[in-house]
């Protein structure tokens, strides 16, 4: 309760200065793989508009690789870091989430990672509580493990409303939940160039658009993974393995490939989906394209 009340009046004392403000709070978070932990958050408050700030919230990747926090406790990507300096520019408040602190968690161990939107949509829970900021405009964004992050919305129908639009940034999309109609629209963003391949976005977008759902993938030409236009394939693990006919999940031990073959659970977890086929070359020629695409595509779906 205090930690909540302190959130509260930071925020209502740095809106009034009407200029970018960033603290760090520690918030105790729980999802199935590490149970209850502590998780820094990055506040980030904007440099124009006036309250109640729409938010979005932020997941890294494997590599956070952008920014320390504010205070120093608590890192994200260059994906975020960038997003927080545009997204401040348009009015909204940006809340970076650390998924990986304390954890030992390195860009290879892909198979421990923490279930992040867990924590994100508790997070979301919290910001709905605060007078300042838009209960009814809150997104969420990612890149690559923070992209299937904001994939993972797609499983619970429950839940997906509380989102006003989800934006995932170079996801894999090699196994995804059964399509079914979304009251909740989605972009989804893809470097052709990519060692994660875009075709199993693009079957994943066109099986929810048949049954009414609104998801677009958008495509960068000349980008790799990291929206640059230096991509080389190097030896990395990566979660790229069933792109040519990714899984669909339709429940509890009932897994399928796009084109209908049935798929046990023992072979998912013994990695079908994994291979060595990494990727680098971060010069990043159209990363602030791809921020900004997101930022449109959240102005367009924000209510005023």
């Amino acid at each position: 309760m205090k930690l909540l009340l302190f959130f509260v009046g930071f925020l209502l004392s740095a809106s009034a200065a009407h200029s970018q403000t960033s603290t760090t709070e520690t918030f105790k978070f729980s999802e199935r793989r590490f149970g209850e932990t502590e998780v820094p958050v990055e506040i980030n408050l904007p440099t124009s508009g006036s309250p109640p700030f729409p938010v979005i919230i932020s997941q890294h990747g494997s590599e956070r690789d952008g920014k320390t926090f504010t205070g120093g406790v608590g890192k994200t990507d260059e994906y975020t870091k960038r997003l927080i300096k545009r997204a401040s520019a348009r009015g909204y408040a940006v809340l970076a989430i650390d998924a990986f602190h304390n954890k030992g968690l390195e860009a290879n161990d892909k198979l421990q990672f923490p279930t992040a939107s867990a924590y994100a949509e508790m997070l979301r829970d919290k910001v709905g509580e605060l007078t300042n900021l838009d209960p009814n405009n809150v997104f969420y964004t990612g890149f690559s493990y923070g992209g299937r992050s904001v994939l993972d919305a797609l499983y619970k129908p429950m839940e997906i409303s509380k989102w006003r639009a989800l934006a995932a940034a170079e996801p894999d999309c090699n196994s995804f939940a059964a399509p079914k109609p979304l009251p909740t629209p989605v972009l989804v963003m893809k470097g052709e160039e990519s060692h994660y391949p875009p075709k199993p976005c693009q079957i994943m977008a066109k099986m929810y658009q048949e049954v009414g759902s609104d998801i677009t993938v958008k495509l960068f030409a000349k980008s790799n993974h990291y929206f640059s236009h230096n991509g080389r394939i190097v030896k990395g693990k990566a979660y790229n393995g069933c792109s040519d006919d990714p899984i669909v999940i339709y429940g509890r031990g009932d897994f399928k490939t796009a084109s209908g073959t049935p798929v046990s659970f023992e072979e998912l977890r013994a990695g079908r989906c994994m291979t060595a086929t990494g990727g680098s070359g971060k010069s990043r020629e159209d990363l602030n394209e791809a921020v900004d695409a997101v930022l449109d595509f959240f102005d367009k779906h924000r209510t005023k």
